[in-house]
């Protein structure tokens, strides 16, 4: 039969320290992995635990123990029970967690870094990728850990995928422009810098850094707009410029992991090629403007004018005059000033919420789609124009024929294409991507750290319909970065909205004792998560690290929770 003492050296073999201390933290024994671990050199014994090693007190159960004194991060483990112990006794376990904890600050810092960034171990399998690499890629690390680099990408023609070549040559390769897709479809123009990551002269694994190309040629082009414009109001102090804008978004922009948005990207994409004009239907808050300006970008109109308007937010008469232009003396106070059908020439022109245009308004539309000829405002004689016309509604083109908001000849004009985005009610597999996206934005915007949803948080997001879209989840997560405490990185149910709550209904995630009747949401929540960390508490003999891997949290929410609840373990 095995004694303690026997216990305590073959903890030692696996690396586990053990002590054995008394009622009064005297040290009775301790082990040799034990000894080194705290710097005893042998001299343990007979000292109290709260001056030798205090920080193994002050938090019992903690998931990570810092030794300040030596920079050393310890681990309890569960001690087990031994029937020869001496009265009176313990037993505390623990190892070294240094390396954990550098790799947890490691993996932290990468989430910070602009750089989509990624390591791949030596037979090319996904070892991580950080949150911009997510962002870029368009899917999460859980999905995608562990599986080869050429199942989840694809080169294109002329193209070549840079892991696969570092691992084989053993150098790094730098600069190298790639163009492939991601196995969910997303085609990604980058360049990329590759590392081979050595050990002891062999090779383990492979690093790669990438930055999209798309955002660095939009980049170009607005600084060669922003050259025209400056050149311009130098050369003619006078002239009338209009607001030219280059568009911001690229298909790559577009968050997706589900088909349904994949289908209508690979849509989109094959509609870029042409100059037909283009309606796109989606509910608000879908991204209607995100897939204007990613077919613009995508068109061979890329480095010509890309202009919306938004007919919605302009009186009639303001609106004709800013799409067709003036004349002086067209009416008081009139200027000399070309229209945004001539200013978006050999370009894209996006009506915004076309069915809000006046009806009339919508007949001298059509005359333009006809002929290609725009007379200005007051004027008599017609410029030929070349643009190509975007337009959007946030209700089925069908209905507002019937409704006298669109004309069926326009209609048939500007929808020789028509378009339908998915609302998010559709395409739910998609929030966990989208969350984190607007997660790292706001973390930016907000200076807060959050890291993701507490799987509760993301099972209430499932059940919602999202009558906003994707919209409104990211004013819901900007919503909750903004009342989430500093010390907490997860989004849990009671920052999110209130209305998303009730909408969801309490019962279905968290059940309301018989014996109280909550006034509302929250409160039900409250009550449901007070007695299920309560009753774990008392299983796990309100042990922290045991009670919150029994109920699903971290260590750090489970006692924000207690601290939140009022609760005292």
């Amino acid at each position: 039969m095995m004694t303690y003492r026997n216990v305590m050296d073959a903890f030692s073999h696996c690396g586990l320290g053990a002590i054995l201390t008394a009622q009064d933290n005297a040290i009775l024994d301790i082990n040799e992995t034990g000894d080194r671990l705290l710097h005893g050199e042998g001299k343990m014994k007979g000292m109290v635990l709260d001056q030798a090693a205090p920080f193994l007190l002050k938090d019992e159960g903690a998931d990570c123990i810092g030794n300040p004194a030596f920079n050393v991060y310890l681990k309890a483990c569960p001690s087990p029970e031994l029937a020869d112990l001496p009265p009176g006794t313990r037993l505390l376990v623990f190892r070294d967690a240094t390396q954990e904890v550098r790799h947890d600050i490691l993996l932290s810092i990468l989430d910070h870094v602009p750089e989509a960034i990624t390591v791949y171990d030596s037979e090319c399998r996904m070892l991580m990728l950080n949150g911009a690499a997510e962002k870029l890629e368009s899917h999460l690390s859980e999905n995608i850990l562990g599986k080869h680099g050429e199942e989840l990408f694809t080169a294109q023609k002329d193209s070549v995928l840079a892991i696969p070549l570092v691992l084989e040559e053993k150098r790094p390769i730098l600069n190298l422009r790639q163009n492939f897709v991601t196995h969910l479809g997303k085609k990604l123009h980058l360049v990329s810098n590759s590392y081979p990551i050595m050990e002891k002269g062999r090779l383990v694994a492979a690093m790669c850094m990438q930055e999209d190309l798309s955002a660095l040629d939009n980049l170009s082009k607005r600084v060669s707009e922003l050259q025209r414009l400056l050149t311009v109001a130098h050369n003619s102090p006078k002239a009338q410029t209009g607001p030219s804008l280059s568009a911001s978004y690229h298909f790559s922009d577009i968050s997706y992991t589900g088909a349904a948005m994949r289908k209508t990207i690979e849509r989109c994409q094959l509609i870029a090629e042409s100059d037909s004009p283009v309606m796109i239907y989606g509910e608000t808050g879908t991204g209607k403007e995100l897939f204007a300006q990613s077919i613009h970008n995508a068109s061979r109109r890329r480095d010509r004018p890309f202009i919306a308007i938004n007919c919605a937010a302009i009186p009639g008469t303001l609106l004709e005059s800013m799409l067709f232009g003036t004349e002086k003396g067209a009416y008081t106070g009139a200027l000399q000033r070309e229209g945004l059908l001539e200013q978006a020439n050999m370009g894209t022109l996006l009506l915004d919420e076309i069915n809000s245009m006046d009806i009339t308004l919508q007949s001298k539309l059509l005359r333009v789609l006809q002929d290609g000829m725009v007379r200005r405002v007051g004027g008599l004689n017609s410029t030929h124009v070349d643009v190509r016309i975007i337009s959007n509604t946030n209700i089925p083109p069908m209905q507002a024929i019937e409704e006298k908001q669109l004309r069926k000849d326009l209609y048939y004009r500007l929808g020789v294409v028509n378009i339908t985005i998915p609302p998010l009610r559709e395409r739910k597999d998609d929030i966990p991507l989208l969350a984190k996206n607007f997660i790292m934005a706001g973390n930016e915007k907000i200076r807060k750290n959050a890291s993701g949803l507490d799987e509760q948080t993301l099972q209430i997001f499932y059940a919602y319909d999202w009558p906003g879209n994707v919209r409104e989840l990211q004013h819901a997560i900007e919503y909750a970065l903004n009342i989430l405490p500093h010390d907490l990185e997860i989004i849990l149910p009671e920052y999110i909205p209130e209305h998303i709550l009730e909408a969801v209904g309490a019962q279905r995630y968290a059940p309301v004792p018989a014996h109280r009747e909550p006034q509302n949401v929250r409160q039900a929540m409250q009550e449901a998560a007070r007695r299920c960390i309560r009753q774990a508490l008392e299983q796990n003999g309100n042990n922290i690290s045991r009670t919150a891997k029994a109920v699903g949290l971290t260590r750090q929410n489970l006692q924000h929770y207690i601290k939140k609840l009022g609760m005292i373990p």
